[in-house]
């Protein structure tokens, strides 16, 4: 009975997986805060641990040349591209690995900014405690322990 109860504790253990934050980023020259260009995203956010990949792109439809610069510690960026000269491998991408922002902007026009805020992990010493419910698989395993250490009577 040892090797069920090993496998139920296994099968419940939790796992941690990063996710992948995927980002289409277009200049915008109209329906900005202010006069100029911005982004068609400015503010996204992510948890530690994730895959930023953010997807730069011109349309043919905007006026100017512009650029995606990825700032900070990640310090990438992509090439200056004329309207609708973009490439599909104008993507920058990197991993979220500490919480704070990470700001981004066009070479070209400086009032085009925007972050990546990535997102603290939370602080367990915070959290109120959980109240333990043990799984079907778990109760499972135990019950038949439980059977197997019993003795047997006879009546």
């Amino acid at each position: 009975m040892v090797p069920a109860l090993a496998l139920a504790l296994v099968a419940l253990a939790p796992a941690a997986s990063a996710a992948e934050r995927a980002v289409d980023l277009e200049p915008r020259e109209s329906g900005c805060d202010r006069a100029g260009f911005c982004w068609s995203a400015t503010n996204i956010t992510v948890d530690v641990g994730d895959r930023v990949v953010l997807r730069f792109a011109n349309p043919a439809s905007n006026a100017a040349p512009h650029s995606l610069r990825v700032q900070g510690d990640v310090n990438q960026g992509t090439p200056v591209r004329l309207p609708g000269e973009s490439r599909p491998t104008d993507v920058v991408a990197f991993n979220a690995t500490a919480a704070g922002v990470v700001p981004f902007v066009c070479e070209v026009h400086s009032g085009m900014r925007g972050g990546v805020y990535v997102k603290p992990l939370p602080d367990p010493a915070n959290e109120p405690p959980r109240p333990f419910i043990p799984a079907p698989a778990l109760v499972a395993a135990l019950a038949a322990l439980a059977l197997a250490a019993r003795p047997w009577r006879r009546r």
